[in-house]
Order: structure tokens, then sequence, then C-alpha cells
């Protein structure tokens, strides 16, 4: 039998220099992962237009490492899809809802998933002392402001007295950008992997970053407690279309219920990441946890066989023989 020749991989990441430190450091760590793994791997720069780039090195599939906005709001996931090469991690819709904070807790509602109720307020509100106040009768203080459009919470502000809320908003909004209120809710942060569907495992995040700086497997959840968050995450997996690799963020409260903070499609993939952690504990190190992911892509991409049904009663019997076969 002729062997195959290995699949050529792009690895794509940010080519931003003040922004993509975290990606590129990514991406490194999944090209390495592959190569052990028997792929030729191309590592690429989004900073540039890549069309051509990815027409002149013949790629197969594009493991997507961007940490940027347009890495995980469904610009990326869009032009792959134009130039029909199948990706790593959710599709282009999953990725817009993901992204777009204040759509996905609607979604997440829909289903009936718990999450902190949230409010949007756009730049032009956030300068109007009157508006702000009005809104923010929705539920009382502390709560935190955040980017509405994005799914890490960097940058998040978590705000205790009345005179802070503005401050707060007028620096998530410097951009024009929306701002998310939510309301805070005092736990631990914990994280759960997810891939094509199946619960990973779960790890508490102790100190912020990307990233984070100290996750670990929680140590003191009660197996009923862990259960349960495993079927809100593929829940929430579930009810934002999401495919391949994604963590789900909860978080856990000693008077409340387990509540999901945020779904990401788009993944920071280290081995110092929750999805690497939460992978390890189902034994499956970076290096197949990357295989995977490249192989559930091309899975994705390949056209849905068709349905063969079994014939009617009445059909021939070397008809129904044929078609006996053809299942």
């Amino acid at each position: 039998m002729e062997q195959r020749s290995p699949r050529n991989v792009a690895v794509l990441m940010d080519g931003h220099p003040e922004r993509g430190s975290s990606s590129r450091a990514s991406g490194a760590e999944i090209c390495q992962a592959l190569r052990r793994c028997g792929y030729q791997v191309t590592p690429l720069a989004a900073d540039t237009p890549l069309p051509n780039k990815l027409a002149g090195i013949n790629a197969e599939v594009v493991f997507l490492a961007l940490r940027g906005r347009h890495g995980s709001d469904g610009s990326a996931q869009g032009l792959l899809e134009v130039l029909g090469l199948p990706y790593t991690g959710s599709g282009v819709l999953a990725a817009a809802l993901a992204c777009d904070r204040l759509r996905a807790k609607d979604l997440l509602h829909y289903h009936n998933i718990p999450t902190p109720p949230a409010y949007s307020i756009t730049s032009a509100q956030a300068r109007d002392p009157e508006e702000v106040t009005a809104r923010q009768r929705c539920f009382p203080l502390p709560v935190m402001v955040k980017p509405r459009y994005a799914q890490h919470d960097l940058g998040a502000v978590e705000v205790r007295a009345r005179a802070q809320l503005d401050l707060a908003l007028a620096g998530v909004t410097a951009d024009g950008g929306d701002a998310l209120v939510e309301r805070s809710v005092a736990g631990r942060d914990i994280v759960v992997g997810v891939l094509e569907g199946r619960v990973l495992g779960a790890v508490e995040v102790h100190a912020a970053g990307d990233p984070p700086e100290d996750c670990a497997p929680p140590a003191d959840l009660s197996r009923v407690r862990l259960t349960n968050l495993a079927h809100l995450a593929r829940a929430a997996y579930l009810a934002l279309g999401c495919r391949g690799a994604a963590v789900v963020k909860f978080v856990c409260a000693d008077q409340e219920n387990d509540s999901v903070l945020a779904v990401d499609p788009s993944p920071l993939l280290c081995a110092a990441a929750p999805l690497a952690r939460a992978a390890r504990q189902v034994g499956l190190e970076l290096d197949a946890l990357c295989a995977a992911m490249v192989e559930g892509a091309l899975c994705a991409a390949m056209p849905a066989r068709p349905r063969v049904t079994a014939p009617a009663p009445s059909a021939a019997p070397a008809t129904r023989e044929l078609m006996a076969h053809a299942v």
C-alpha cells in the first residue's frame, strides 16, 4: 500500500508586535507538537494578505492560533470558508456569537443555562451620567465592566462604587466599542475544556493572565458539582454551535448556582493553558490534542455521506441485497 505523505498544516498566528505575543508563543508550541506527530508545519503570521500566503504553501488545513478579536469573531473563519480551507475550531457563526458577550448570554438564557445578568452600553451612552445611572438600576453593585466584543477577560474591571463606574466605562469604551456591564458574582473561576462535544476536565484559575499564571484541577469540588459543571459546559458548547476545541468559563459561588461567564471557541493553546491542562486529565497530552484538533477539522470539512434508506418491502430481492451492501 502506498504510504501517504504527511499533511501540510499552516499554523496561523497574530503578527501584530504588541498584541500577538501570546499568539506567537502558543503558535510556536503548536508547531512543535504537530511536527512531533509527523505533520509538515508552516508557521504563518496574519500581518499581510493571507490568500496569497496560503496559496503559496499549499496548506491542507489551517490551525488557528490567533488571539486578537479578528481571530475570534468569525472574520478569519469566514475568509478560510471562502478559500475552501479546513480550519480548527468553531465555524463563523459560533465564533461570532461567542465574541458578542451579550448575544451569547441571550442564547444561554434561551437554553436555561445560568449566566450572570448583564446589559450593554455604547461609548456615547457611557459619557452620559444620567444614562449610566438609569441603566445601573438593573442590578446593584458590584459589577464587572468589560468589552462587549471579546472572549477573554483581560481589561475587565470590577466596580464596587458608583463613582468608579464612569471611569471604568470610559476606559473600556475608549476605542469606540461597546461595554458589557455584568453583575459581579464572588466565587471560584473554573474552566472546563470540551473537544468535539466531549468534556475533557476542569481546572481552577487562581491568577489571571494569558495564559493564566496559576491554574490546577479543583481540589475540593464534589463529584456531584463537577458532574453538573460538565453537563453545563457541554450544554453551553452545543447552544452556541461550537465544534472542535473550546473552553467554558464558570464562576462557582458558595451561596449561588454555578454560572457560565463565557464560552471561548478559540482558546489559547499551550502546555500551561487551561485547555491543555483539562485534556491532560483524560490522557491527552499537548501533541495528541493538537493532532486531534487537526483531524477533527479535516473531518468537519468532509462532505456528509448520503444516507441510504432501506428499500420498500415491494422491492425485488436483488435490489434489497444491493442496498444492504451499500449501507
